[in-house]
Order: C-alpha cells, then structure tokens, then sequence
C-alpha cells in the first residue's frame, strides 16, 4: 500500500516548464534575501528554501491525483540553483519509480511528498501545498485534463492539455 501512496508521475508538469516561464514573466517575482519562500513537510523534519518558483500547474493525471489524494496536484517548478533544502536530506526516500526515470519523493518519516529533482527538466518538482508563502506566480495550465475527476469543472482560463502539453512529451514515454 505504501508504494502505491507515494508513486506519482515525475515528470507531469515540470516537462512543461520552458512553456510556462514566458506565461508567467509577467507575474513572476524573485524573492530575495529576507523574503526567501520557505517550505517544510507535515512532521517540519524536512524544510527547504527557494529564491523563485519558476511556474505553477496543475496535473489531473490518475498518478499524481492518486499520490496527493486530492483532485488534482499542484506542482511548484524551481531552478536547482534557487533550491536550498536546509533540513536533512537523508529523511527523504528517492521514491518508488512507476517507470524509468518517473518517480516522486517522500519523507521517510511522516510520508509527505517531499521536493525532487528533475534531471530531464533541471528543475526541483516541489507540491506547492508544501510552500509556506506565496510563490509569486499562479498556475497557468491544467495537464492530462482527459484523467481529470468526474466533479471538478475547469471553469478558468487556464490552457488545458488533454495529455502532455504538445512538443513536451518526455522521450522515454513518448512511445508507450
């Protein structure tokens, strides 16, 4: 049961950053200095900073919708080099990989999805319900919009994608 808790698809919308940033310029802000964003899991044993969230989205995939146990996941994108996790990495569990290369982090004590490096993107995935302040940006699409629940209506006006937004399909899945 644990297992199947904590998989999610690791790269559902943080593939999509490069798009996302030129949405985004306009509300994006660089926090700095005292103002830096800070985060921590439900148990506070694993806290991280960040200078600037590159941009939000919002994944209806059944994975990640499975793995949060909500509707669907917000995913905050962050530049690793604006990602400081200040609390002990060694409470964080790699993940189980549902496939090659797609998997999502986990506190090893308390279960939270905890922040994750993304080495196709070279962006940190971090659940923005972790964020403790605003991250100066607001989510700018809805991904795998086709696996969405019955009960949500997507009365906004974000972009939506029915699958992986077009031209961003990760190499290794773009076959299956």
């Amino acid at each position: 049961m644990a297992g199947i808790a904590s998989t999610t698809l690791q790269s559902i919308g943080s593939i999509f950053v490069s798009r996302l940033i030129d949405q985004n310029t306009k509300e994006s802000r660089t926090i700095d200095g005292d103002n830096d964003n800070q985060g921590k899991l439900h148990l506070w044993r694993i806290k991280f900073e960040i200078d600037k969230v590159v941009a939000l989205t919002r994944c209806h995939c059944s994975v990640c919708r499975k793995e949060s146990g909500a509707s669907f996941a917000t995913l905050a994108h962050v530049r690793r080099e604006r990602f400081r996790l200040i609390s002990d990495e060694g409470l964080i569990n790699p993940g189980y990989e549902w496939t090659p290369g797609h998997s999502r982090s986990f506190c090893k004590r308390c279960g939270s999805p905890a922040p994750k490096y993304i080495e196709a993107t070279r962006m940190v995935s971090v659940p923005a319900g972790l964020l403790d302040d605003d991250p100066g940006v607001r989510p700018s699409m809805h991904v795998f919009t086709s696996s969405k629940v019955a009960w949500v209506d997507l009365n906004d006006d974000l972009q939506k994608y029915e699958k992986w937004v077009p031209g961003f399909v990760p190499e290794d899945l773009a076959s299956g």
